[in-house]
């Protein structure tokens, strides 16, 4: 059974959800009557995105314990990422040929 086609559409759906959830959450909400909901931003947008990142900038929440990888795993770690570096590139990673079929 070819599932490729399957997978391709299961993703559609799933970003025409997440797309829809979006727009909904930035225009209003529409209710089963027709009426909208418009809800107002109550911050800036971005504002929290900033705030995050000066908290990481920042450090001070950061953990005062070293947080790291065995030897063992930053050894294979290491040997994956080097191994990458033996195949080359494909020019795309699917043949163009395969969309649109089923």
């Amino acid at each position: 059974m070819n599932t490729r086609g399957l997978e391709f559409r299961v993703s559609a759906a799933a970003v025409v959800a997440v797309l829809t959830g979006f727009l909904l959450g930035i225009s209003g909400v529409v209710r089963a009557d027709g009426s909208e909901e418009v809800r107002p931003v109550t911050e800036p947008v971005g504002e929290a995105t900033r705030d995050w990142l000066q908290v990481q900038r920042g450090g001070e929440q950061a953990s005062p314990t070293t947080q790291g990888l065995p030897e063992a795993a930053r050894t294979r770690a290491l040997g994956r990422y080097l191994e990458s570096f033996e195949h080359p590139i494909p020019e795309t990673y699917f043949p163009r040929d395969s969309f649109g079929t089923r």
